[in-house]
């Protein structure tokens, strides 16, 4: 395969190893809750499978959700960290919840659901969802336990109060003893990898939302890990908080409904601009390529706007931005330095149930600037959506995409960039804990051709998280809640030099990757928390937090370990589940993540190809030239992933000013 010119010169190999895709990271300040209005659609089904949801907790095949709203609490990755769905028929309401990279099934998971129904006695209701004993759901599919309150009074602060709650325990989950319907799965992939669901049905007669009205809203999910004390808080609205105190209880956590989101049944604003991910690209073939150093008709960077509104969207702009790889903070992103970025004013007008392109200039990309996109090649574009006419509705007015430098090696090698720029600092610290979860799933098949040349693949994710300092309280026990400020990952593919024997096992190659994460800020100790699945709980204990202050339950300090700066193997138990690193407020740090295949034997017989030394698609030699090697078709990858890479290549080392 012939390299054009400017691109970085090609990874030498031993067989065929390449990154396949850089998964996404959340760019934080960048999402947005669709004007915090989410809209029950009438159910639609698909032809043929017509009808509501089926409960039986198995959501992501059920055609009755076809239609529903979708909120994601994205983190760029395949692996969002929870998705809520709603759809409505004429007498009920619909609402899944799926949560993701839970660490440890807990009992004291919950989902926690509120509404205001607009007027009545009891206008205000709110449901307590426990769907999980500790090792998941129950073989009934039913709920561990529901919790349900009713109340038409408000505090002087302007939060509800909820007085007496009902207790539903397990055994009454059932029809006729309880008006909500749900049924729970779950999954158990490993530590930082478990999932569960909850698949409900709503009635009108136990929750009798207005039909032809707009109501208020709010949701929340506790993914709490028992080993660690913590837990995030996944909450729509994202911008409605607590009431302020120390150690609130759950049961007093839920904000005034003044600031809670509103849901519809499609009466007004279900309709709107948008954009995903897969709208961003640059005009470069393949388009996920920036050139060096580029020229006048190349390097325009592109998003495609979509309006599903059935009037024009007047007036519409956009902002690109730039960060690199990692888990940057709200002021790691940069406008890329494109002329008519951002695009030019007026903007363009999106047609009804249509699209419209944006585009700004040429980058083009010399010297210093091309140099310094060599040490951080792994780059990440945020697009932002503006509009100077009161005319147009946003229902997502952002998006971002990884743009990645493909190639294939022998060793796979990756920086990422940590930033706490712009963070506030919990009360009373003095740098920011950040705790990086991992995960990984590995998984074998067979090159095409006779001769079952095996390709292990691992995906490898990370999932950021920053102790926020705030505590809550779940049924008696205590939690320290962490923030989501991102997650990235790779999928990597490696493809064996040789067909298996006979009596080998494919799955068994799996268990060969080695992994490995550096900090290179070692004045800055990186901490590892070993497998949680080989860990204790530790023991709470309760202790004064200020003097007078109430005595309240505080999840003890975590056990941590150095790191070990050795390649560990993927499947071994001493792989750290999580990592943990004490950034200085304002800076930020870069590691290096590493994954290697050791691969034995001979290398792979030809399969009629024509390029030396790609592993298995040209000749092979016993020797192979260590130039010899094959980058990775980006059309092939694009392709069997549906996710978008951009190449940012240079020819020389050298660091940004900022970094």
């Amino acid at each position: 395969m012939t390299m054009k010119q400017g691109m970085l010169s090609r990874w030498c190999v031993r067989g065929s190893f390449g990154l396949l895709a850089a998964l996404g990271l959340y760019a934080p300040g960048a999402g947005a809750d669709g004007g915090n209005r989410l809209c029950f659609r009438d159910v639609s089904g698909v032809p043929y499978t017509r009808g509501p949801p089926t409960l039986d907790g198995k959501i992501q095949e059920d055609k009755g959700w076809t239609g529903a709203f979708r909120y994601e609490f994205g983190n760029g990755t395949t692996s969002s960290h929870a998705v809520v769905q709603g759809v409505r028929d004429s007498g009920n309401v619909y609402i899944s919840v799926e949560a993701n990279n839970d660490p440890s099934f807990d009992e004291n998971d919950v989902v926690v659901l509120a509404f205001d129904l607009g007027g009545g006695a009891n206008r205000y209701r709110r449901l307590h969802l426990f769907p999980l004993y500790a090792t998941g759901a129950a073989a009934d599919g039913r709920m561990r336990e529901a919790q349900y309150w009713q109340s038409g009074a408000l505090n002087p602060n302007g939060t509800v109060n909820w007085g007496t709650v009902q207790i539903i325990p397990h055994g009454d989950l059932v029809a006729g003893a309880f008006f909500l319907d749900a049924k729970v799965t779950s999954s158990d992939g490993g530590p930082n990898n478990r999932t569960w669901s909850v698949e409900m049905r709503i009635p009108s007669s136990g929750l009798p939302l207005p039909p032809a009205a707009d109501f208020k809203m709010y949701f929340d999910i506790f993914r709490v890990d028992g080993l660690t004390s913590t837990t995030p808080s996944l909450h729509w609205p994202t911008n409605a908080n607590p009431p302020p105190g120390d150690a609130p209880d759950i049961n007093n956590r839920t904000p005034a409904p003044a600031n809670w989101g509103i849901g519809s049944f499609g009466t007004s604003g279900c309709t709107g601009v948008s954009i995903s991910a897969t709208d961003i690209r640059t005009n470069n073939s393949p388009s996920h390529v920036i050139q060096i150093p580029g020229t006048t008709a190349s390097n325009k960077f592109q998003a495609v706007v979509r309006n599903s509104g059935a009037d024009a969207a007047p007036d519409v702009r956009a902002t690109f931005k730039i960060a690199n790889f990692g888990l940057p903070s709200e002021q790691s992103w940069r406008p890329v330095p494109a002329p008519g970025n951002p695009t030019e004013a007026p903007g363009l007008s999106v047609p009804a149930l249509g699209s419209q392109m944006l585009e700004t200039g040429s980058w083009i990309l010399t010297g210093a600037v091309a140099d310094s996109y060599e040490d951080n090649r792994h780059q990440c574009i945020l697009v932002e959506l503006s509009s100077g006419s009161d005319r147009t509705t946003f229902t997502n007015r952002s998006a971002y995409v990884n743009m990645d430098f493909s190639g294939s090696a022998s060793v796979f090698e990756r920086k990422v960039e940590i930033s706490t720029r712009g963070y506030a600092l919990p009360p009373g610290a003095t740098a920011h804990r950040i705790r990086v979860d991992t995960n990984q799933r590995r998984n074998t098949v067979f090159a095409p051709g006779g001769l079952r040349i095996p390709i292990s693949q691992l995906e490898w994710l990370f999932h950021g998280y920053q102790d926020t300092g705030a505590v809550v309280s779940i049924r008696g026990k205590t939690y320290r809640v962490v923030s989501p400020i991102g997650s990235f990952g790779y999928i990597i593919k490696h493809k064996l030099t040789r067909p298996l024997e006979p009596v080998e096992r494919p799955e068994l190659l799996d268990d060969r990757w080695r992994i490995q994460l550096d900090n290179l800020r070692p004045e800055i100790r990186l901490r590892a928390l070993p497998r949680l699945d080989l860990q204790r709980v530790p023991v709470v204990e309760r202790q004064v937090d200020v003097a007078g202050a109430v005595a309240i339950t505080r999840p003890p300090e975590i056990p941590l370990m150095d790191a070990p700066r050795g390649a560990l193997p993927v499947a071994g138990t001493e792989t750290p589940a999580s990592y943990f690193i004490d950034i200085p407020a304002g800076e930020s740090v870069q590691m290096v993540t590493r994954a290697e295949f050791p691969d034995e034997g001979a290398p792979a017989p030809s399969d009629g190809g024509t390029e030396p030394g790609d592993g298995g698609t040209g000749t092979p030699t016993p020797n192979p030239d260590p130039c010899g090697c094959r980058r990775t078709p980006a059309s092939g990858t694009m392709g069997l992933l549906g996710l978008t890479m951009l190449a940012l290549m240079a020819q020389r080392r050298r660091r940004r000013d900022d970094e």
